[in-house]
């Protein structure tokens, strides 16, 4: 079991594959985090604490904490990740492995990144509102804190006052009792009386002063702590609604930005809209050009064999005949449009990048030429039809109207460096066939690719409609076309199958049902696995191929 180990330091991470046991290493960490959690020095996974009984829990809220989450939030508001590198330790895959991972993870970071930035953005917004809002709240606890010592104060004071008044009166009371204590013998009765009348007298006076000034503070410390109330309420309210309105402000600029952002996508896609639509109606209309302009062509070929006959006086020839029946619209009629053959021959293309001389054998109406000058490849084709080379001939295309064999016995040895023939060799003799094969080897260069495409003969739907064209004289089976090509020199030789029938065209399997028993099941297993045999000859890959390399 290979698994990959990660090796972080400041700048880099380093990817490792080394043979190691993931259940210990995975049970190690669970400890460590479940130590480190109980002494305290890791705190606890805050979806762990939602999920806890809320009658056993009870949070903790200090000075400590609250900076803790600050510092935490002020450290990790941007999520993004780039501080690794992607590497391999494997000598010989390393390089496929690097390739892989860096394609993946350029792909993952195509559709991941504009969503991590959105996120980051968001989180650097709340972090700047918490922390103000923090900031806020601070002031106004350390207001709190000096009012309450003011009041605190305050209480001192009237209480010191309080007692000085007490210890003034007691001592006045002292010495008036000393003064009456001298002149006992004198009118003591009388003296008594009215230091005791005198006694209370000022005991009340000093009673209705205490009571007086305790009032007056009383009233002066509601009256302060009423006003210190009210502008704290003031002052929170002023605070709340500041807050209020900078939040509002900053969900309305956001609302107005993703407003702005989606009137720019709809605007885009609008755009995008418009030049689809508009490269639709250009390639229709380009079709229709092209469809004019072929039939127009045809129809001048058309006047130009009404004149010849106008002209001959004797029978028409054979191969007079055969020129009216006019393969080219044969062709049109039941090969299929020009775009679509294009369409399935853009799978052989790979096989002839960055050449400059590719030759395409029976061109026809040269869909493949077309496909190769679209993409800066040399080609050149060659064709026994004279309807087909005018065709191509006025699409600016480069044809020569000869037989295949003349012409390559003409060329130089190793003169081309592809060549191409398509729905050509099922018209061929076996004899025809074979020296067509040997100077296709002699004339190419070394180390390119030859492709032969045919009617695959497998498929009985495709042996069905092989005669509608009487000109094709026998299909080609994959195994002789794949050793004919091996006999003549060529290497690397392979069979591709291509125009599969749609699910549409082949029979239907039965499908089972969850109550079937274990011999129902195995009848309908049995029976789909024959009526797969069946749509494989039956409704087989309607052409092949067979690439080779010289």
């Amino acid at each position: 079991m290979f698994l990959e180990e990660y090796h972080m330091d400041d700048n880099s991470r380093e990817i490792r594959d080394d043979n190691i046991n993931a259940e210990e290493i995975m049970e190690k960490i669970r400890e460590n985090i479940q130590r480190r959690q109980a002494t305290g020095d890791l705190p606890l996974d805050p979806d762990l604490i939602i999920g806890l009984d809320s009658q056993n829990y009870h949070p903790v809220e200090s000075d400590d904490i609250i900076q803790c989450d600050l510092s935490n939030i002020h450290t990790n508001w941007d999520v993004h990740n780039n501080r690794y590198l992607i590497s391999s330790h494997h000598p010989f895959i390393g390089i496929f492995l690097v390739k892989g991972r860096e394609l993946v993870h350029g792909e993952v970071c195509r559709y991941v990144d504009p969503v991590i930035t959105r996120q980051t953005e968001f989180n650097a917004s709340s972090v700047r509102i918490i922390t103000r809002v923090s900031h806020r709240c601070a002031e106004l606890d350390q207001h709190l804190h000096d009012l309450e010592k003011a009041v605190y104060s305050l209480k001192q004071e009237s209480d010191k006052r309080t007692a000085d008044c007490i210890i003034s009166i007691k001592k006045e009371l002292d010495a008036k009792i000393e003064l009456t204590t001298r002149d006992q013998e004198e009118n003591q009765e009388l003296m008594r009386q009215g230091l005791e009348a005198e006694i209370e007298a000022g005991v009340q006076e000093q009673q209705l002063i205490i009571k007086e000034n305790r009032n007056e503070i009383e009233q002066a410390i509601i009256s302060s702590l009423s006003d210190l109330k009210n502008e704290i309420v003031e002052k929170i309210d002023q605070r709340g609604l500041e807050l209020d309105q900078l939040i509002v402000e900053k969900l309305n600029n956001q609302i107005h930005s993703d407003e702005l952002h989606l009137d720019m996508f709809i605007e885009k896609g609008r755009i995008k809209v418009r030049e689809k639509v508009d490269a639709r109606v250009k390639e229709l209309f380009s079709l229709m050009v092209e469809d004019i302009n072929a039939r127009a062509w045809l129809a001048h070929v058309l006047e130009d064999r009404i004149q010849k006959g106008l002209t001959q006086k004797s029978a028409p020839s054979a191969s007079a005949a055969k020129e009216n029946a006019n393969y080219f619209l044969f062709e049109e009629r039941f090969r299929g449009s020009r775009e679509d053959i294009k369409q399935r021959q853009l799978a052989f293309l790979p096989y002839f990048e960055k050449c400059s001389r590719v030759l395409d054998i029976g061109c026809g109406r040269g869909e493949f030429l077309e496909i190769l000058k679209d993409n800066a490849i040399g080609g050149i084709g060659v064709d026994s039809d004279p309807d087909m080379v005018a065709y191509c001939r006025s699409r600016q295309l480069a044809v020569e109207h000869s037989d295949a064999i003349a012409y390559l016995e003409t060329l130089e040895d190793k003169n081309l460096d592809g060549i191409f023939i398509d729905q050509v060799v099922e018209h061929m003799e076996p004899d025809y066939l074979i020296r067509l094969l040997e100077l296709c080897h002699q004339k190419m260069k070394f180390g390119y690719h030859i492709v032969v495409e045919t009617v695959n003969p497998l498929s009985f739907v495709s042996f069905v409609n092989f005669y509608i064209d009487m000109t094709h004289k026998r299909p080609v089976h994959p195994e002789t076309l794949l050793y004919l090509l091996s006999a003549v020199g060529f290497r690397e030789c392979e069979k591709k199958f291509f125009s599969p029938v749609s699910d549409e065209g082949r029979l239907k399997k039965i499908e089972g049902t969850a109550d079937m028993n274990a011999a129902e099941r195995k009848n309908v297993d049995g029976f789909n696995h024959n009526v797969e045999m069946l749509n494989t000859v039956l409704f087989g890959a309607q052409d092949y191929a067979v690439v080779g390399k010289k």
